[in-house]
């Protein structure tokens, strides 16, 4: 159950990833701003459709291992 609860949220944050740029010139606030860098990092901008498969791994697994958290607190301060 947790890696499906991890995959969900891999899934969210590259939909919203996505909708940040959607919006742009508007500018997100730091912690979105730290959060969309991080999961850019492995998974680009969707320009033609693409298999995401290998970018949810990713980035469920930034998850798990805590490393996603530590990039947004290491820019905004702790969130727990």
């Amino acid at each position: 159950m947790l890696a499906n609860s991890e995959r969900a949220l891999a899934i969210e944050l590259l939909a919203g990833a996505q909708a940040v740029e959607f919006l742009a010139p508007l500018e997100p606030g730091d912690g979105v701003r730290a959060a969309h860098a991080f999961v850019r990092s492995p998974s680009p901008r969707l320009g033609d459709d693409r298999s995401l498969s290998r970018d949810i791994e990713t980035v469920a697994a930034a998850i798990q291992d805590g490393s996603f958290l530590a990039a947004v607190e290491a820019e905004i301060g702790d969130l727990a």
